[in-house]
């Protein structure tokens, strides 16, 4: 998602925009990156039983391109994914930016 809305070219993206994925799952993952602060947008208000929440967003907050930035090179997520590859814990969000911070940190300091 934040890919999509980095690579946007109009205004804003919702729900419709995202067609390739399951509405509720996209409506929830969207909740959780306004939640992070990583997106600039809104969620609508309007209440509709069974239907998916249609949302709005307008672009990458500063947080959202620090994130996305940390994790885009393609070895940098690579290391992470090892990292992290056990599964054996819950990994909070503050951690995976840690890890992803550490990592490229480690990807230039050995270049």
């Amino acid at each position: 998602m934040l890919i999509k809305v980095e690579d946007k070219d109009k205004t804003h993206l919702s729900l419709c925009d995202f067609e390739e994925y399951d509405n509720f799952e996209c409506s929830y993952h969207a909740k959780l990156l306004f939640e992070l602060n990583l997106i600039d947008g809104y969620i609508s208000k309007v209440i509709r039983v069974n239907h998916p929440d249609d949302f709005c967003i307008k672009e990458l907050t500063w947080e959202g391109h620090e994130f996305l930035d940390s994790i885009r090179e393609e070895k940098i997520w690579k290391i992470i994914q090892n990292k992290l590859k056990d599964g054996s814990i819950s990994v909070t969000f503050e951690i995976l930016k840690s890890v992803a911070k550490k990592a490229l940190n480690e990807y230039f300091t050995s270049s």
